[in-house]
C-alpha cells in the first residue's frame, strides 16, 4: 500500500478508477498480491523463493533477516511495476505499444544500461559510460526528468531523436546524475506524448475501454490483413525483380508493421529512413539511398493506402475516425 502511494505521489497513473469505491488502493494492492504469493500444489511462493534462491539465499530459515528483507523489499516492488504496467496495457493498448517502441529505440548502441538497487535498470548514452555522475551526484527528481523530457520531446523530429535529446538534456543537468531508472523514464515518455497527443487531438479523450479494445482489434486486423498483401504482392514482385532478397523482404516487412502500428495506435511516425535503420543491419545503412530508398519507401507508402483502405470497412473505426491523424 506504501509503494503504491509513493507512485501515485511520485506521479505514476495507477488503475485505480474502476477499483472498489471505499478502498481503492486497498482493490489493487489485493489484486496485486494475489499473484505475487500465488503458490502451485507442489511450491509454496514459487515467485518469492525462486527470486531467493537466484540472490544466492540457500536457506531463508538460516539467513540474515535484513538480506531477506531486502532481497524481498525489491522483488515486491519490482512485480508491483511490472503487474502495474500489465494493467495499464490491457486499459490503454496504445500505451502498451509506445512504450515497446521505446524499449526498442533503447536497446540500440548509442545507449547503455546498468542494474543497481537489486534488478532495477538504469539506462544512460553509451558515450558517457567512462563519465557517470554515480558516486558524488543524486539521481534526478521525477519532476525535474518530466522536464527533461518535455524539452526532448519539443526540439526532436523522431523518437529516435527524442530518446536521445533526453540524455544530452539529462548530461547538461550537472547536478545529477547522468544515468535514470528505465521504469521513470519510459513513465515521464509516455506522460508527455498523452499530453501532446490530446493537446493536438490525435485521439479521443473518454473513449469507452470496451469500445477502445473493439477498435484496437479492428486496427490490428487491418494491419495484418496489410502485411499478408505486402508479402504476397509488392514484397514478392520486388524480390521476383532481384531489387531485394527474401531476407530483406521479411524485414521490410516487420519494418511496415510498425510503420503502420505507429501510424494508427501512436498517432504519429518517425521519420521512413528510421524504420529503415531499426531493420537492417548498421552495414546496410550508408546503402540506403542509392539501393534501397525507393524500393522500401514504395512499400511502406503502399502499406499505408491499402491499410486505409482497409480500415474505411471496419465499422468501429469509422465511429472513432478522429482517433486517426489525418481523420
Amino acid at each position: 500500500m506504501g509503494y503504491l502511494r509513493y507512485l501515485k505521489v511520485k506521479g505514476f497513473q495507477l488503475p485505480l478508477e474502476h477499483r472498489a469505491d471505499g478502498d481503492p488502493f486497498g482493490d489493487l494492492a489485493i489484486d496485486l498480491l494475489g499473484t505475487f504469493l500465488q503458490s502451485t500444489k507442489d511450491k509454496p511462493f514459487p515467485i518469492v523463493f525462486d527470486y531467493f534462491k537466484k540472490a544466492g539465499v540457500s536457506d531463508s530459515d538460516k539467513a540474515d533477516l535484513d538480506e531477506l528483507h531486502h532481497h524481498f523489499t525489491v522483488l515486491l516492488r519490482g512485480h508491483i511495476r511490472q503487474q502495474l504496467s500489465r494493467l495499464k496495457a490491457q486499459q490503454d493498448p496504445q500505451i502498451d505499444h509506445l512504450k515497446r517502441r521505446f524499449k526498442e529505440i533503447l536497446i540500440a548502441p548509442r545507449f547503455g544500461s546498468m542494474q543497481k538497487s537489486g534488478s532495477e535498470d538504469h539506462l544512460f548514452l553509451s558515450q558517457h559510460r567512462h563519465d557517470l555522475r554515480r558516486g558524488n551526484k543524486l539521481p534526478i527528481p521525477y519532476d525535474e526528468l518530466l522536464q527533461i523530457v518535455e524539452r526532448a520531446y519539443l526540439k526532436s523530429t523522431s523518437r529516435a531523436a527524442w530518446c536521445l535529446n533526453i540524455f544530452e538534456l539529462l548530461n547538461e543537468a550537472i547536478e545529477y546524475q547522468n544515468i535514470v531508472k528505465k521504469h521513470e523514464l519510459l513513465a515521464t515518455i509516455v506522460s508527455v506524448n498523452a499530453k501532446y497527443i490530446d493537446a493536438d487531438g490525435l485521439q479521443p479523450t473518454g473513449l469507452p475501454t470496451a469500445e477502445n479494445a473493439l477498435l484496437v482489434r479492428e486496427v490490428e486486423e487491418a494491419i495484418a490483413q496489410t502485411l499478408a498483401w505486402l508479402g504476397e504482392t509488392v514484397l514478392s514482385g520486388f524480390v521476383r525483380k532481384g531489387r531485394i532478397n527474401s531476407d530483406e523482404a521479411q524485414k521490410f516487412k516487420a519494418a511496415s508493421e510498425r510503420y503502420l502500428s505507429d501510424l494508427a495506435l501512436v498517432g504519429e511516425t518517425d521519420p521512413i529512413p528510421q524504420y529503415f535503420r531499426e531493420m537492417m543491419p548498421e552495414s546496410e545503412h550508408a546503402r540506403y539511398l542509392n539501393d534501397y530508398k525507393y524500393v522500401f519507401e514504395t512499400t511502406i507508402n503502399d502499406a499505408v493506402e491499402d491499410f486505409k483502405e482497409r480500415l474505411k470497412k471496419k465499422t468501429t473505426v469509422l465511429k472513432y475516425r478522429d482517433y486517426f491523424k489525418d481523420g
